[in-house]
């Protein structure tokens, strides 16, 4: 936010004061959301009448990000645009918890395991309402502001299921 502050303020005074000629616009642009996330999770689950519990962590990576967005001019130099965001990437993690013995009420036996590719999603749709800069013929600055509404995803190990094959009823 600073850096459009920045260059709002050092625009020519005339050019803030050209109209804008054109009645939409477009924009299409590409980036990368640098930088990891760690997410964890607990749960419980229930088997044998008894609570069992899982927690599992996961780092996701970098990813690369889609942007589009399209608008109009509405009045004077005053637009309104609506912008959508795209971005997903898979990350992997560990999973521990306890579950219960099938034989022997509160005596939980310990698991422990890994897990890959899952999945974290990215969404977000932003109504934009703003002011055009037209700095020339071919190039203009759209300042703006408004909503919006994301919507992320991300897969994690939240219970168990267990396949039990007989005594000794180990891990």
């Amino acid at each position: 936010i600073s850096a459009v502050v920045l260059l709002v303020a050092s625009l020519p005074a005339a050019a803030q004061s050209t109209p804008w000629e054109d009645r939409v616009f477009a924009n299409l642009s590409f980036g990368v959301e640098a930088g990891s996330a760690e997410v964890s999770r607990n749960g419980t689950f229930v088997v044998y009448n008894e609570t069992g519990s899982v927690q599992s962590n996961a780092e996701f990576g970098s990813f690369a990000i889609l942007d589009i967005s399209v608008g109009a001019r509405v009045f004077g130099n005053f637009g309104v645009g609506l912008a959508y965001h795209d971005g997903g990437t898979s990350g992997s993690g560990t999973v521990t918890g306890s579950a219960p013995h099938p034989l022997f009420f509160d005596q939980p036996r310990n698991f422990s395991g890994t897990f890959e590719d899952a999945q974290r999603d990215e969404h977000a749709t932003h109504l934009q309402l703003g002011y055009m800069l037209p700095l020339g013929d071919t190039f203009d600055v759209f300042v703006y502001g408004g909503p919006s509404w994301f919507r992320v995803s991300q897969q994690m190990v939240t219970s168990a299921t267990f396949i039990e094959q007989g005594p000794p009823y180990t891990n």
